[in-house]
């Protein structure tokens, strides 16, 4: 009778969990989050949620994250995601990030209007269809929110454009923009009804800006075919198992040939000669 003496095969256990790996890393690229969750988000405080702001609005400038100029800043008035939001009537929420001359970058936030900057963009398009004139009328305006990447105007988003139709209601907005600098500046500027008593306010929350192509470092938010060589390592492993499986599976059997026909103990059995 032969006794299986072939030792336990690690390589098998490697390549299985070499596998799961593989699908549960994949699985977990494809998960979606708010952006401080995102490790390729190059936009820092991208929630407006480092600050306290439970006190009252918050407009000192922070260098390392946001530089805010004139009616801007950060409350807790309509957050996206809790706590804060980002502010903006006439005035400007501004963020220098470090970028890579060539690159093209993905750019997504979220903006709300509140309902006096609703009330003032229905009253410029009802003076607009009656042909009444605007500049007499207080309560009429179009506010807008202009986005800039890098010295690249990218859009003005204006409040009658159909996404700002409820108070306090987020719309995202995305945009494909290249960089020309190691340095660039991201940039929202606000413009409001300057008539007292109808001044409105945006909202801005959830910043996001990703690297997509031709970029020093991929990040690792950007599904990438990372898993391939983990794949590759496996098929490796359990092919080297077989292999090894089978070759001692020939000598077994080569070494059981004499016994098998003439009834002789097995090569394997046989005493040593010593040399």
């Amino acid at each position: 009778m032969r006794i299986d003496t072939r030792p336990w095969k690690p390589a098998r256990f490697v390549a299985s969990a070499s596998i799961v790996l593989l699908m549960v890393g994949w699985a977990g690229i494809a998960k979606a989050g708010p952006c401080t969750t995102d490790p390729g988000n190059i936009v820092a405080d991208c929630g407006f949620d480092n600050e306290n702001a439970s006190g009252g609005p918050v407009t000192v400038t922070n260098p390392v994250t946001w530089t805010f100029t004139g009616d801007a800043g950060i409350d807790t008035t309509n957050p996206l995601s809790a706590p804060n939001d980002g502010f903006l009537g006439t005035g400007g929420i501004n963020q220098s990030l470090s970028l890579t001359p060539g690159a093209s970058y993905l750019l997504s936030f979220w903006l709300a209007a509140d309902q006096t900057t609703i009330n003032n963009a229905n009253e410029y398009d009802l003076d607009l269809l009656l042909g009444a004139d605007c500049s007499s009328d207080p309560q009429c305006f179009n506010a807008s929110v202009t986005v800039s990447f890098d010295g690249q105007q990218l859009d003005q988003i204006f409040a009658d454009d159909g996404n700002f139709t409820a108070a306090g209601v987020y719309a995202n907005s995305t945009y494909t923009a290249s960089s020309n600098d190691n340095l660039g500046d991201l940039v929202f500027t606000g413009s409001q009804n300057p008539n007292s008593g109808n001044t409105g306010t945006w909202y801005l929350d959830e910043v996001q800006v990703n690297c997509i192509a031709n970029c020093t470092t991929l990040p690792a938010s950007i599904p990438e075919p990372g898993g391939l060589p983990l794949l590759v390592t496996a098929f490796a492993s359990w092919f080297g198992l077989r292999r090894i499986h089978c070759k001692r599976r020939f000598l077994g059997r080569v070494a059981d040939f004499p016994s098998r026909r003439s009834g002789d103990a097995p090569l394997s059995l046989l005493p040593s000669t010593g040399r």
